[in-house]
């Protein structure tokens, strides 16, 4: 691994650089709409379109609009292959949220995934006290 941009709640993403196959190769995980803005291409397994083309976003808002009625919060990871790591001042330059633009476009989308939030059993218990607290 080269580089690593971790998460949190200002950025909405984590970029993990890494060497493969004598490539350098970033992969950016989050929200599915921070990885989509970022997606210029996706993956495709249609037997129409096999490969790497451009993104077809009413497939995909179909796609996540099929997770999200499940009840599921999405997360994308997108790909992209660079010539070179970034710059020390490539780095350190970030927006007001912490982005850096080698993480704002260029990547293909890789995939979207369902995840199920489960309530965890002492929930109950800490929203029955916050009822009883007043907190609303």
């Amino acid at each position: 691994m080269f580089l690593r941009f971790p998460f949190n709640s200002d950025r909405k993403r984590i970029t993990t650089g890494i060497n493969y196959r004598n490539k350098k190769v970033l992969f950016l995980t989050g929200g599915s709409e921070i990885v989509l803005s970022a997606c210029d291409n996706m993956y495709s397994s249609a037997p129409h379109a096999k490969g790497i083309v451009p993104i077809d976003r009413a497939a995909v808002d179909e796609e996540l609009a099929s997770l999200t009625r499940r009840g599921l919060r999405v997360v994308a990871m997108g790909v992209k292959n660079i010539e070179k790591e970034p710059s020390q001042a490539e780095i350190e330059t970030k927006d007001k949220f912490g982005v850096r633009d080698i993480e704002k476009s260029g990547f293909t989308l890789l995939l979207l995934a369902g995840i199920q939030d489960l309530l965890r059993p002492e929930s109950k218990d800490a929203i029955a006290q916050c009822n009883r607290a007043g907190v609303v």
